[in-house]
């Protein structure tokens, strides 16, 4: 049974960083790519915020079918306002994570993620006064040291898209990061005890919030028409 259970950890980290790093570099390959359009007019798709819309409808249908096919889920105790929050500091993550690929390359964008853990800790413990111990502020230290020497110190080729960084991307980077924190230590605050939701819960609720609320903000800001322009005018984005 602990053998088991053992696998099916390593399973699970295996195919967290796997789906992490091949998101990132499509992520990186949307927002970098020229497109040429029939004038022979190169553009790159800038629709940040279509993109994180597309991207939660698909967690939510995701999650609404793992619960609706899934048996033993019991009804969430914790209020959707809680989940609203939850999504503003979310969408607030990804819009600037998004936005910081126009202006920093993927190395540097890892660099900056790995540290997430710190600052999860950190608004744990501004905003609900959580103690950590010696041992959890020890691994977090040598978890994010050992991704920081790993980015860094590795053999550069010395493209030109290795040079692609500037200060408003590392910035961006670092909001985004500010961002992550703030989700993070609203999770651990309200997704504990008895009446906290389910993974699968967390993730239908997060995104169906956040996704109203970045419909409307494409509406607001005609985002929306436009990044359909431009998928209607480069189909091969879509794929």
């Amino acid at each position: 049974m602990a053998v088991k259970r053992d696998l099916e950890f390593v399973f699970c980290v295996v195919g967290i960083y796997f789906c992490y790093v091949y998101y990132a570099v499509l992520q990186e390959r949307i927002t970098t790519t020229k497109y040429v359009n029939e004038d022979g007019l190169a553009e790159k798709f800038s629709h940040t915020m279509f993109m994180m819309f597309i991207q939660c409808v698909a967690n939510s249908i995701f999650a609404f079918c793992v619960l609706f096919f899934l048996p033993g889920n019991s009804r969430c105790q914790v209020p959707q306002r809680v989940f609203f929050s939850m999504s503003l500091t979310y969408i607030g993550g990804m819009l600037s994570s998004y936005e910081a690929l126009k202006y920093v390359n993927f190395p540097t964008t890892v660099l900056i993620k790995s540290c997430k853990m710190l600052p999860v800790m950190l608004m744990n413990f501004l905003l609900y006064k959580r103690r950590y111990s010696a041992r959890e502020i020890i691994c977090v230290f040598f978890i994010t040291a050992g991704v920081y020497v790993f980015t860094v110190f590795k053999p550069s080729s010395g493209s030109k898209a290795e040079k692609f960084n500037t200060p408003a991307g590392v910035l961006l980077s670092m909001l985004s990061l500010a961002m992550d924190g703030l989700t993070g230590a609203q999770q651990d605050q309200h997704c504990k005890g008895e009446s906290r939701p389910s993974g699968y819960q967390l993730m239908l609720f997060m995104n169906r919030w956040a996704v109203l609320q970045l419909a409307v903000s494409l509406i607001a800001t005609g985002q929306g028409t436009e990044a359909v322009s431009f998928c209607s005018r480069h189909p091969d984005v879509l794929v």
